[in-house]
Parts: structure tokens; C-alpha cells; sequence
């Protein structure tokens, strides 16, 4: 049956998944009973389990920020702050929040803007410099390469384990021989990965092997967006108010409400919102790659 957006789900929703997909940890002993006001944050989190993956080298790719990361927060989520209405310039209502929220986070991608990538990106045909010199071409694997005018070849809910990996051409449950393929041609061993909602880059290493296979790039989506975000990631002067609104019900919506998934508070695919089925990989600038979602 086709959805509301009239897409046709591959498989029955109802199949079967493969037990060795099923890499979520159960939950820490110790969850509140009621859930909280706002979500929980803290900077000592780990993301559940995923079971053995391989070391990671070091990327030839720059680091997502010149400067280190911050250690703890400044603000609690239990705060609540909106800049009061007046004819002053938007500047100096940027500083305001500056001074009361402190400023971006440094571990986000420079190009990374909560309003969206801007004009540049409705304006492909302008002239830029070529960034991707020296860069070989390839080819994304037809099992994960997005196009826009075909169905998506993969359909994942970056919300949930990787049980939940959808494969079209396959007319059965996905296995783990079924992502040993590689995602490029020829295969590269570093990938950079970035989504227009998410502050962060995704980087895919693969030392000691000839290249990213889709097991590594699954396996690192769901390790860093299952993440729990840092404080200062809701609360800097470049989230709004309707922003940190849409993240939490985000949140909400994830966890359905359960006192113990909420405990867990906000992870990084929350800044998706409902924009978080991954339907494929497309070539990107610089030699990166854009993952592709639809809304769910």
C-alpha cells in the first residue's frame, strides 16, 4: 500500500529481521520513573553497542573544527530563554543571544548554518573554485547510490538499529553478506558524510582494507547519530528557540514517550526531526558525500 508521500515500501512491514542485526545494548539500570521536563544532557554518554568494528586511522579529510572541543556546558536544560521583541538589528540580537547562550559549538562543521545552507546552494550554476582537484573519480554502489528520479535503492530509519535496513532489489531480509559490498568503485578507504540538518560530519575510516564496505558506513551512521549531544549543542546563540522546540519534539516523538528511552535524552539524529529515513548517498562537493533522507 503506498503511503501518504506515495511511496511503496520494498518489504512488508511486518518481515522479519535477521538476529544478528540487532545491535542495540539494553538499557542502563537506574532510569527515572517519570520522564523528564526537558531532555537530560550530559557530555559523559556512550552510544549503545554495535559489536566488533574495525579501528579507525587517521583521515586525510580536515578536522571538523580547527579548535578542540569544549568540555562541559554552560547552561542547564532546564533553562528557558527567549530574547525579548524590540525594533533592534538582528546584530544585536545575535549578540544578545551570544552573550547569554556563548557561541557555536567548535566542534561543528564550519559550513554548517541552522538556517540552512543559504543562496550558494539555490545557485549551483554560479562559478566556484574547483575544490576537487586531485580527488579520483568513482561510482556509489547502485545499492545505495541515490537518484531522484527512481525509488530509493535503501530505506533505513536512522532512528532505530540497523535490523531495520530495507534493501529494494532484495525480496528478503537483509543479511551481513548482503553489506559486504563496497560502497564505491573503486573502493575508498575515507569517506566524509554530511547531511544538511546535521552540525556534524560523519567520517568513515577504513584502515587495513581496500575499502568502505556499506556494513562500515551503517555501522558509523549509527554509532554518531545514536550519540547523546552535548549541552552547548542545544544551547548556543545559533539555536533558536523554534529550533530547540523542534529538536525536543523530535525527541519525544523517538523515545514514544517511555520514561527510559527519554532518560537517555537528545542524540544527534534528533536534529533531523522527521527527516530521518536514509534513503541513499549522493556525490557531494569537495569529494564528500550527502546523505540523502525523505521524512518519515
Amino acid at each position: 500500500m503506498a503511503t501518504t508521500d506515495g511511496y511503496f515500501p520494498p518489504f512488508p512491514q511486518d518481515t522479519a529481521f535477521p538476529a544478528y542485526a540487532q545491535f542495540s545494548a539494553p538499557p542502563p539500570a537506574g532510569f527515572a520513573t517519570a520522564p523528564p521536563a526537558q531532555p537530560p544532557l550530559t557530555s559523559a554518554y556512550s552510544s549503545p553497542g554495535f559489536g566488533a568494528s574495525p579501528g579507525f586511522a587517521a583521515s586525510p579529510y580536515p578536522p571538523q573544527s580547527p579548535y578542540s572541543t569544549p568540555g562541559s556546558s554552560m547552561y542547564s536544560p532546564g533553562s528557558s530563554y527567549s530574547l525579548p521583541d524590540s525594533p533592534s538589528s538582528a546584530t544585536t540580537r545575535s549578540r544578545a543571544r551570544a552573550e547569554h547562550f556563548g557561541e557555536r559549538p567548535r566542534a561543528w562543521r564550519p559550513d554548517f548554518s541552522m538556517r540552512g545552507p543559504g543562496l550558494a546552494a539555490l545557485l549551483p550554476s554560479l562559478p566556484r573554485r574547483n575544490s576537487t582537484a586531485g580527488i579520483p573519480s568513482f561510482t556509489l554502489n547502485e545499492r545505495i547510490r541515490y537518484a531522484a528520479l527512481r525509488e530509493p535503492p535503501v530505506v533505513y530509519d536512522l532512528r532505530h538499529d540497523l535490523s531495520r535496513i530495507q534493501l529494494r532489489e532484495l525480496k528478503r531480509p537483509v543479511t551481513n553478506y548482503d553489506l559486504t559490498r563496497y560502497v564505491t568503485e573503486p573502493p575508498m578507504a575515507h569517506m566524509r558524510l554530511y547531511h544538511p540538518r546535521l552540525p556534524w560530519y560523519v567520517d568513515v575510516n577504513t584502515p587495513g582494507q581496500a575499502g568502505a564496505t556499506m556494513y562500515d558506513v551503517f555501522t558509523v551512521l549509527a554509532r554518531v547519530l545514536l550519540s547523546r549531544v552535548k549541552d552547548h549543542d542545544l544551547y548556543n546563540a545559533e539555536v533558536l528557540n523554534e529550533d530547540r522546540a523542534r529538536i525536543t519534539q523530535a525527541w519525544k516523538e523517538r523515545c514514544q514517550y517511555d520514561d527510559r528511552a527519554m532518560a537517555q535524552g537528545v542524540l544527534k539524529v534528533d536534529f533531523l526531526t522527521r527527516d530521518c529515513i536514509f534513503i541513499g548517498l549522493a556525490k557531494g562537493r569537495d569529494g564528500m558525500f550527502e546523505i540523502k533522507t525523505r521524512k518519515v
